[in-house]
């Protein structure tokens, strides 16, 4: 991305611009009485007051705007964690299941190892569903930011 492009940059040149202006620009006050001059003064003093406040709303909304983008990203990543949650109860559901649904042969035929080994294959099998799913949310939500 450019810098040139952003509203920060564009914020400078405008500061430099104006202070070149600034300090080309005679404020000397014409020979008026006090008063006009007090009025003056005021008028001036007034809108710089005004620009400034512009200037600071508009920084402001910026702010805002960025802040509500950045929570509808944040509920779209809990949205996708609770799908997540819920993709992993289920799979833990259905092994349970697949485990209660076997012979009692083959449960009498095993020993301790292969046990363990058949319980380890299911968790790499369900740790690799998960990691599948979560490679494409997290293409998705690199999708959403860019």
């Amino acid at each position: 991305m450019k810098i040139h492009n952003t509203w920060f940059a564009q914020a400078t040149y405008i500061g430099i611009i104006g202070a070149f202006v600034f300090a080309t620009t005679r404020f000397t006050l014409p020979k008026l009485n006090i008063f006009e001059n007090f009025m003056i003064s005021i008028q001036i003093t007034t809108q710089f007051i005004h620009f400034q406040v512009y200037a600071s709303t508009f920084i402001f909304i910026h702010l805002i705007l960025s802040i509500q983008r950045l929570q509808s990203l944040f509920y779209t990543f809990l949205d996708r964690l609770k799908e997540l949650r819920d993709i992993y109860q289920s799979s833990l559901i259905l092994i349970s299941q697949l485990n209660q649904n076997k012979p009692k042969k083959v449960h009498l035929k095993m020993n301790q190892t292969s046990f363990i080994f058949l319980q380890q294959f299911q968790f790499k099998q369900l740790s690799s569903n998960l990691m599948f799913t979560w490679t494409i949310f997290s293409r998705k939500i690199i999708n959403t930011i860019t």
